[in-house]
């Protein structure tokens, strides 16, 4: 049985793949299947920009090729990208000055801010 620890939401989908992996490898093992090299990645964070998969240390692998279960479509469909989310803060700091008596010693922030 796979649970999340009850602090985030563990998808079906998830679930699913891993199931489908395990029970993969354990009939290959328990049938002493003939089988090339296999090496497996479980990845986390994907919805936050696929984060484990950008962190993941690849030279710990030696397959140069591999398949992703994490995706709908047929079986010869290759993803490439992924959507994400990301928030950005970002804190732009002008130049107060008197509007009266020296206004080209301000930098507006808000301008600033439109120019980039």
């Amino acid at each position: 049985m796979i649970t999340s620890d009850g602090t985030t939401i563990l998808g079906a989908d998830d679930k699913s793949g891993i199931t489908v992996i395990i029970e993969a490898l354990t009939t290959i093992k328990e049938e002493n299947l003939t089988h090339r090299p296999i090496e497996v990645l479980f990845t986390i964070f994907e919805e936050g920009g696929l984060n484990g998969a950008k962190h993941a240390d690849y030279s710990r692998l030696v397959s140069k090729n591999c398949i992703v279960f994490d995706t709908g479509g047929p079986l010869e469909n290759v993803v490439m990208n992924a959507i994400a989310h990301n928030n950005i803060t970002v804190n732009v700091i002008g130049r107060p000055s008197h509007a009266g008596a020296n206004p080209e010693g301000g930098i507006n922030a808000i301008e600033l801010l439109q120019e980039r």
